[in-house]
């Protein structure tokens, strides 16, 4: 990996936002910590379609989000924040 590649991926520095989103997401703090063990586990299996380039810090905010969507069927009606709007969903 180039330097430029592993600086791309020094996702430590992305530690206490990703925990500060989850917090909002989950309100929780050890279901917040497990979305955050989840997001990572996800980012390491779709690392193959990873883009080089592509903004790590939004690719992880997006999975995170994609890993609450997933979850949600039927049950309570939430509104999740997004950078293009609140988007609604079904939380069981």
């Amino acid at each position: 990996m180039t330097d430029r590649a592993e600086k791309e991926f020094d996702v430590i520095g992305l530690l206490p936002s990703l925990r500060r989103f989850a917090r909002s997401l989950e309100g929780d703090p050890e279901r917040s910590q497990q979305l955050v063990q989840r997001t990572f586990r996800r980012a390491i299996s779709e690392l193959p379609s990873y883009r080089t380039g592509t903004d790590v810090r939004r690719w992880l905010f997006r999975l995170m989000l994609e890993i609450v969507e997933l979850r949600a069927s039927h049950g309570k009606v939430v509104s999740l924040p997004r950078p293009d709007g609140p988007r609604h969903i079904r939380l069981s």
